[in-house]
């Protein structure tokens, strides 16, 4: 039997926003056909750099573990937050692939995204 790592959104979180040009990220899960699960990375620059996908990727290989390595990285001017300054983590924050959210899907959330929800009253899908 063949065993796999599971990857968890904030540990990849907290290494993204360790980079000098990256001001926030947000890190969800998203579908795989082989893995079942792989994660997305919607990352907000700094003002005035120019950090591309690849840069980021090889920055992040000394960083992380191969597992924890985003399939997608996705590059945004802002995040939405919520009133009281959070990130909201529903099905429609960086959770869409090909314009149809997770919920829609069927996709199973991993625990620390139901904690995310419920926290922020989103729907539990």
């Amino acid at each position: 039997m063949m065993g796999y790592n599971v990857p968890y959104p904030i540990e990849l979180e907290h290494v993204l926003v360790q980079h000098p040009d990256i001001e926030s990220a947000a890190v969800v899960g998203i579908p795989d056909p082989e893995f079942g699960q792989r994660l997305k990375a919607v990352v907000i620059r700094k003002r005035d750099t120019t950090l591309d996908q690849s840069t980021l990727l090889e920055w992040l290989k000394p960083r992380v573990a191969r597992y924890q390595m985003p399939a997608m990285i996705e590059f945004r001017e802002e995040l939405p937050y919520t009133p009281l300054g959070k990130r909201p983590f529903d099905c429609a924050v960086g959770s869409e692939v090909d314009g149809i959210g997770l919920c829609e899907r069927g996709i199973r959330r991993t625990p620390i995204d139901f904690g995310r929800i419920a926290a922020i009253g989103g729907p539990l899908c």
